[in-house]
């Protein structure tokens, strides 16, 4: 095999390899402007928590496994450590979840809320 077979063949692993891994659904972030602009391909939802917040730690992990199962972003981002984006976002209370689409803020909740209510409103904006 020649050295341009042996490239190619090295490059056409790399896609599969590549292809195959799951995207990423749930980053920690200090902040949002960066993934207004993933919000034009799909919904970003923003949850706003805290470490010592007994609903946030229920909410969590049902944002978690609907973002993996419903194949939407996931933003964390702790009030504690990022207050001023949280002042951006005038969050009052935590949990506070944004739903983003097209670079704006097109729905919202605070507290725990039940799956169906979720998925439906994320659905909505998919």
């Amino acid at each position: 095999m020649d050295n341009l077979s042996e490239i190619r063949k090295n490059n056409v692993e790399k896609i599969k390899e590549t292809a195959s891994k799951p995207l990423k659904t749930v980053v920690y972030a200090t902040g949002v402007n960066e993934f207004k602009r993933d919000s034009q391909k799909g919904v970003v939802v923003i949850d706003f928590y805290a470490d010592w917040c007994p609903p946030c730690k229920i909410l969590g992990p049902v944002l978690e496994r609907l973002a993996s199962e419903m194949s939407f972003l996931l933003v964390k981002i702790n009030t504690d450590k990022s207050p001023d984006e949280a002042r951006k976002f005038g969050v009052q209370g935590i949990p506070a979840v944004y739903l983003l689409r097209n670079g704006k803020v097109v729905d919202s909740f605070v507290g725990v809320k039940d799956v169906s209510f979720i998925k439906e409103m994320v659905m909505r904006w998919q």
